[in-house]
C-alpha cells in the first residue's frame, strides 16, 4: 500500500463526506426557496448526514493516528487484535442497525419522501428506498465476509 493512501485514506473519505454534504445541501436550499416550510427538517437530516458519513473515517482516522492501525488492518485483512480496526468495523455495522431502525421504526423512510429531491428523486417509493439500502448492507455484508475470511 502506498505511503500517502496507507496515512490519508480516512482524510481523503471524510473530504468526500463534506463535498456530498456541500451538494446535498445546495440541493436542499433550491428546494427551500419554493418551500421554506421544509427548511429546518432538510437542515436536521443534513446535520445528521454529516455526522452518520463521517463517524466512520473519524473513528479509522483516530485509530491511524494513536492506534497506528494501518489500511491493510481495517479494510483487506481485518486485525482482530488490533482493538482500532474492532471499533472501525462495529462502527459501520451499528450504522448499518441505526439506520435500520431510523427507516422502519421512527418513520425515516417517510422522512425521506417528505425531503425528497436532495438524495432521491421527487417521486421515489418506499419501497425503492428499502431496496436501495438492503442493497447497500448486503454489499457491506459481503465485502466484510470477505475481508473476515481474507479474500481466500
Amino acid at each position: 500500500m502506498p505511503p500517502f493512501i496507507d496515512n490519508y485514506f480516512w482524510v481523503l473519505c471524510l473530504l468526500t463526506g463534506f463535498i456530498k454534504h456541500f451538494s446535498f445541501s445546495k440541493k436542499a436550499r433550491k428546494i427551500c426557496k419554493e418551500q421554506p416550510e421544509l427548511k429546518e427538517g432538510f437542515e436536521k437530516l443534513l446535520r445528521g448526514f454529516l455526522f452518520w458519513a463521517n463517524l466512520p473515517w473519524i473513528v479509522l482516522g483516530f485509530g491511524r493516528i494513536i492506534g497506528g492501525l494501518t489500511l491493510e488492518q481495517a479494510f483487506f485483512s481485518l486485525d482482530l487484535n488490533n482493538p482500532y480496526a474492532v471499533l472501525f468495523v462495529l462502527t459501520v455495522m451499528t450504522i448499518w442497525v441505526r439506520a435500520a431502525i431510523w427507516l422502519h421504526f421512527q418513520k425515516g423512510a417517510d422522512t425521506l419522501i417528505k425531503y425528497s429531491g436532495v438524495w432521491h428523486s421527487k417521486n421515489v417509493k418506499k419501497s425503492t428506498i428499502f431496496a436501495q439500502y438492503y442493497i447497500s448492507v448486503l454489499g457491506g455484508v459481503f465485502a466484510l465476509y470477505l475481508v473476515i475470511i481474507g479474500f481466500q
